[in-house]
């Protein structure tokens, strides 16, 4: 098993569900820029 890949595996899926996780909160406020906007 190779420890290293499996890291940055781990690592990439981090990343990955953080940004899923600040696009969940910001999305209200894209939201309301996108209503202001039009």
């Amino acid at each position: 098993m190779n420890y290293e890949n499996l890291s940055s595996n781990a690592k990439f899926f981090f990343i990955l569900k953080n940004l899923f996780f600040v696009i969940m909160k910001s999305d209200p406020i894209i939201k309301k820029i996108t209503e202001s906007e039009n």
